[in-house]
């Protein structure tokens, strides 16, 4: 069971050298590739059993993702961090054209979800990091 005070606010980020979509799978200097995580304050990891580069579950009201968890005192508590444009974890998952859109636009709701983040199950798998 979970309760409200379980939720966090999920917010977008963009990743240095990608280009929303375009370019994530471009090779940086040095040969490495940017990878989508999941950016977590160490207090709700904490609260949540989470620790850097664990499996995490990412769920809202409509959806959940799967992601290796980042676990980075830069991000403010209570926050959590996945950047768009990526196949997997598609953040879109998480949001929905039908609920929570602007009612003036019917723009998909895309910062500012509530999503609860636990340790994923034992056999999930996430892409490498």
């Amino acid at each position: 069971s979970s309760s409200p005070d379980d939720e966090l606010v999920l917010i977008p980020r963009r990743l240095l050298r990608t280009l929303n979509s375009q370019l994530r799978d471009t090779q940086a200097r040095g040969g490495r590739l940017e990878v989508a995580t999941v950016l977590l304050h160490p207090t709700d990891a904490r609260a949540r059993g989470i620790s850097h580069g664990d499996r995490v579950r990412v769920h809202s009201a409509t959806g959940e993702v799967f992601a290796s968890a980042s676990v980075d005192a830069s991000i403010r508590e209570g926050v959590v961090s996945l950047p768009h444009g990526f196949a997997e974890p598609a953040v879109g998952r998480l949001t929905s054209g039908a609920v929570d859109t602007d009612p003036m636009t019917g723009m998909v709701r895309l910062s500012g979800l509530h999503v609860r983040v636990t340790p994923a199950p034992t056999g999930v798998s996430t892409p490498s990091s």
